[in-house]
């Protein structure tokens, strides 16, 4: 997974958080509706409104896009157990 950036002013980094976020939200959806195949990278990037070459300096690659769901996944797992809401992958 690529490592994420960290950025000294706090509205850029709330705005990479989103964008992170939004990347995410976008591939989830389309892995849950067209599977792993079709979640391209391109199809990811239109879904999320970033250009295609905004994604690969966030998560690297396909790849890095699904160890992202899976980690979020795994977090909210942890967090559901513990007894708070968590989030990540809707149910």
């Amino acid at each position: 997974m690529t490592k994420k950036r960290v950025h000294e002013s706090r509205v850029r980094q709330r705005q990479a958080d989103e964008t992170r976020s939004r990347i995410a939200a976008g591939a989830m959806q389309l892995l849950s509706e067209k599977g792993y195949a079709g979640m391209t990278v391109p199809v990811v990037a239109k879904a999320a409104g970033v250009a295609v070459p905004t994604v690969y300096p966030v998560f690297g690659s396909k790849m890095g896009i699904v160890a992202e769901l899976m980690d979020r996944h795994n977090r909210s797992k942890k967090t559901n157990k513990s007894g708070r809401s968590g989030e990540g992958i809707e149910r």
